[in-house]
């Protein structure tokens, strides 16, 4: 049986996670959940992955953009000019 791997988790890491499970720990509704996220989204330039709607990086968001554009091109017309790598 293989042994699982551990994760070091740096202080930074686990400060974040504090703060953001602690700005989840006083919502009372779904606009306060919506609003937190929001908030959080903001504060560390987060952005939403096209795909999935899942917090992604900068750099992911900007990828996988060009990615889904893509498809949408082939879906529409058939082919992909001008976005191609």
């Amino acid at each position: 049986m293989k042994t699982p791997k551990i994760r070091i988790i740096t202080e930074k890491e686990q400060q974040i996670a504090a703060e953001i499970l602690t700005a989840f720990m006083f919502t009372k509704d779904m606009n306060d959940v919506m609003r937190v996220w929001d908030e959080i989204f903001k504060s560390y330039e987060l952005y939403r992955d096209p795909f999935t709607e899942c917090p992604c990086s900068a750099q992911e968001y900007t990828k996988n953009k060009a990615e889904q554009q893509k498809q949408l091109m082939h879906e529409l017309y058939g082919h992909c000019d001008g976005l191609e790598d």
